[in-house]
C-alpha cells in the first residue's frame, strides 16, 4: 500500500440508511443529537475517505494526484459556485463572529505553542509566523487575498507602519468591518477592496502576496497562479496557506448517496482538499522556494476553542442569529450549523493525531526571476572551490545579503530554497559563483535540477556540500 496507508487497513466501512440520515439531519439542526454521536458519525465518514483515498502502491497514489491535477487544469474558470459559498459561509454577522473568534478575528488555523497557549495568543503566534515565513519587511507593498475579517491585514498594518496593505474580499460585511477597524486603530496604510479575486484586474504590483485559507475554494490553479504572478514584483514572494491531506487530493463532494456529511457543510463544488505537495504541479508562472506543514492538531485545537466560545455565549449567539434571520427556528439552525462545523474541524484535523489532514505553507517566486538567475552566465573559478570561506567573506559585503541554497525537496521534484532580500535582481547583470559544489541531501550536484536546467560544475566533488550561490551585482 502507499506510504501512510498501512495504518488504515483495519477500517471497517459503516453506512447509514438514507432515510435515517434525513431524520438525523433534522434533529442535528435543532440541536437534538449529542455531540459524541455527531463526532462518531463524522469519524465514520472520515474513515471511509481515508480508505478510499489511499491506494495500494505509491505509483497509483501519484497517478491519482496527477490525474486530479490534470482535471483541474482543464476547467475553464478559476473557481465555481462562489456566490453560493459566500452566502453560506462568509456573510456572517460580525457580532456572532466576535463571540466565536479570538480578539484578532482570525478565521483559520491558529498556532498553539503549548497546552497553556490561549486562543488570543495562538492567533498572534500564527500571524507572526506568516510574517516570518513570507519575509515581510517594513516599507513593502502587501496584498492580502481573501482577507476574511482582516486579521492578517490589520496585524501587518500595525506591526509594519511603513507597509501599505491592500485587502481583497468579496464580502461586503468583511469590507465594512475592516474599514471600521482601521478607523478605530487609526490605520491609514490599508485599502480594503470589494472584488472577486478570481476576476479582479489591476496594474498594481506587490512585494508580498499572501493567500491564507482561500485557495481551498479554487479549482484551476494554473489560471489562479498565472493571475497572481501578474501582480508580483520581479523580486516578490507569494505565500500560500491551505488545508491539505498529506497524500491525496480530492473535491470535497459526497463519496456516494450514503455520504451525508460532505455536502451539508460546503455547497457541492466549492471546496477542494489538496495534497501537501499538490501545488508543485502548477509551476508554469511561479516557482516554489520553500515548503512547511503545520500539524493538524493546531487546527483542531482552534476549533475546540471556537466551539467553547460559542457554547459559553450560546444565548447571546442565538440572539444575534435571531436578529438576522427573523425566525427563532432559523436562528437555532444557524447556531447549530456553526457548532457542527467546529465538530467537523475537530475530528478532521485531529484525525490520526493531526498527521492526516493538516495545514501547508508555501513560498513562491515569480518564474521570470528564477529563469533570469538560471540564464545568467555561471562562472566556476576553481580557486573558489578551495577558498570558499575567503571569497564568501569578500563577496558578501558587496551584495544585498542574497543567499540561494539549493535543497532536495520531496521526490520527484528538486527545488531551490531562497533566503534573504534581493531587490532589483532583474535590473543588474550579476556574476554568479557556485561555491562548494557537491551533494545536496545525498544527491550528487550533477543530478540537481533547477527548473529543468542541469547544473554541472566541472570542479564539483561528491564529497562536498552545496553551500551557496552568491549573486554579485556590483
Amino acid at each position: 500500500m502507499a506510504a501512510g496507508a498501512g495504518d488504515h487497513g483495519d477500517l471497517v466501512e459503516q453506512k447509514i440508511d438514507k432515510e435515517e440520515v434525513v431524520e438525523l439531519m433534522k434533529k442535528m439542526e435543532l440541536g437534538q443529537v449529542p455531540d459524541d454521536e455527531i463526532r462518531r458519525l463524522i469519524k465514520v465518514q472520515l474513515d471511509r475517505r481515508i480508505r478510499l483515498g489511499y491506494q495500494r502502491t505509491y505509483e497509483q497514489q501519484t497517478s491519482d494526484v496527477l490525474n486530479f491535477a490534470h482535471s483541474l487544469r482543464g476547467m475553464r474558470n478559476i473557481a465555481t459556485e462562489v456566490d453560493e459559498l459566500d452566502a453560506k459561509m462568509y456573510e456572517v454577522p460580525a457580532p456572532f463572529l466576535k463571540l466565536m473568534y479570538g480578539s484578532k478575528f482570525k478565521e483559520s488555523c491558529c498556532y498553539f505553542k503549548d497546552d497553556s497557549t490561549t486562543l488570543d495568543e495562538a492567533e498572534v503566534a500564527m500571524l507572526d509566523l506568516y510574517c516570518e515565513r513570507s519575509q515581510i519587511k517594513d516599507g513593502q507593498r502587501i496584498l492580502d487575498l481573501g482577507c476574511g475579517q482582516g486579521a492578517l491585514t490589520l496585524h501587518i498594518a500595525q506591526k509594519y507602519k511603513n507597509c501599505h496593505v491592500t485587502a481583497i474580499t468579496n464580502s461586503r460585511s468583511q469590507k465594512v468591518f475592516i474599514e471600521e477597524q482601521c478607523k478605530i486603530r487609526n490605520l491609514t496604510n490599508v485599502d480594503a477592496i470589494l472584488a472577486d479575486m478570481t476576476t479582479h484586474e489591476t496594474q498594481d504590483k506587490y512585494d508580498r502576496i499572501l493567500a491564507i485559507a482561500v485557495i481551498e475554494h479554487m479549482k484551476n490553479y494554473d489560471l489562479l497562479l498565472r493571475k497572481i504572478s501578474e501582480w508580483m514584483t520581479p523580486d516578490g514572494l507569494l505565500f500560500i496557506d491551505h488545508l491539505c491531506h498529506k497524500a491525496f487530493a480530492y473535491n470535497f463532494e459526497p463519496l456516494d448517496k450514503d455520504d451525508w456529511i460532505t455536502e451539508y457543510f460546503f455547497p457541492s463544488g466549492t471546496m477542494t482538499v489538496l495534497s501537501a505537495n499538490f501545488l508543485l504541479y502548477f509551476q508554469d508562472d511561479v516557482t516554489i522556494v520553500n515548503h512547511w506543514t503545520v500539524n493538524g492538531k493546531h487546527w483542531a485545537r482552534t476549533n475546540e476553542r471556537w466551539l467553547k466560545n460559542i457554547d459559553d455565549n450560546a444565548e447571546a449567539a442565538k440572539k444575534v442569529m435571531l436578529s438576522c434571520t427573523g425566525s427563532e427556528e432559523a436562528a437555532i439552525k444557524q447556531f447549530n450549523f456553526w457548532r457542527r462545523l467546529n465538530l467537523l474541524g475537530i475530528e478532521l484535523l485531529g484525525y490520526g493525531n493531526g498527521d492526516e489532514w493538516m495545514t501547508s505553507h508555501k513560498n513562491f517566486i515569480h518564474q521570470i526571476a528564477l529563469q533570469y538567475i538560471i540564464r545568467t552566465v555561471f562562472e566556476f573559478p576553481t580557486e573558489l572551490h578551495s577558498k570558499s570561506s575567503h571569497f564568501d567573506r569578500e563577496i558578501t559585503p558587496q551584495v544585498d545579503d542574497l543567499r540561494v541554497r539549493a535543497r532536495n525537496s520531496l521526490p520527484p521534484i528538486q527545488i531551490p530554497l531562497l533566503r534573504g532580500h534581493w531587490p532589483g535582481v532583474l535590473n543588474c547583470r550579476p556574476t554568479v559563483y557556485l561555491i562548494d559544489c557537491g551533494a545536496v541531501a545525498g544527491v550528487p550536484c550533477h543530478q540537481i535540477l533547477l527548473d529543468s536546467v542541469l547544473i554541472v560544475p566541472e570542479f564539483s566533488s561528491t564529497n562536498t556540500t552545496l553551500a551557496s550561490i552568491i549573486i554579485d551585482s556590483q
